[in-house]
C-alpha cells in the first residue's frame, strides 16, 4: 500500500517524520523547524525566524532528549511579534522534568492584540488572540541546579 498524503500535524502528533510531500506551501500547513537541537543550561531566546505569513494555526512538538541536573525544569513558550517588535507568549508548553516529547496545538483567529513586554517568558499567554504575523522565536526558561537540556521545537504551521 503506497501512502500518498499525510497531514503534517498528524505525523508530528504522532513523532513521526514528515513525508517530503506534506512540506507544502500556500495555505497548507507547512512544517517549521523553530528551534534546531541546542542545549541550554540557563534561560535563553531562540533565534527569530521569519517569513511565515500570516500564522493563525499550528500544532508544536517540544521533543527533550537529554536532561540532567537537580530538580532541572524547562519551560518553554512560543512567542510572536504581531507589532513587528514586541515579543508576546503565545503558547507554552508543559514544564519538561525529563526527556519527553510535548505536544501544544494553537489556533487564532481574532484581532491582533497589543503587546506585552516579555521578561523571561513570564507575560500572559495571548492563545486566541492573532494573527500572529510572519515570525516566531522559542523561549525557553530554566530552573534547578545545574540543569541541562537539549530539545528541539518542530511547527506544522497554517495561515487558514
Amino acid at each position: 500500500m503506497t501512502m500518498r498524503w499525510v497531514a503534517p500535524a498528524l505525523c508530528l502528533a504522532l513523532g513521526m517524520a514528515v513525508p517530503a510531500r506534506a512540506q507544502r506551501t500556500g495555505g497548507a500547513p507547512r512544517i517549521v523547524v523553530l528551534q534546531a537541537s541546542t542545549t541550554v543550561t540557563a534561560s535563553a531566546d531562540g533565534t527569530t525566524t521569519f517569513g511565515l505569513g500570516s500564522v493563525r494555526t499550528g500544532l508544536c512538538v517540544l521533543d527533550v532528549t537529554n536532561v540532567s541536573g537537580t530538580l532541572p525544569t524547562l519551560d518553554v513558550y512560543l512567542q510572536a511579534q504581531p507589532d513587528g517588535t514586541t515579543d508576546s507568549d503565545y503558547v507554552h508548553f508543559a514544564q519538561a522534568i525529563a526527556a519527553s516529547k510535548i505536544r501544544a496545538a494553537f489556533n487564532v483567529y481574532q484581532a491582533s492584540p497589543a503587546s506585552a513586554a516579555v521578561t523571561d517568558g513570564t507575560a500572559g499567554v495571548q492563545n486566541g488572540a492573532g494573527p500572529l504575523g510572519d515570525r516566531l522565536k522559542v523561549r525557553a526558561v530554566v530552573g534547578g541546579t545545574t540543569p541541562s537540556f537539549t530539545y528541539t521545537v518542530t511547527c506544522s504551521v497554517s495561515d487558514s
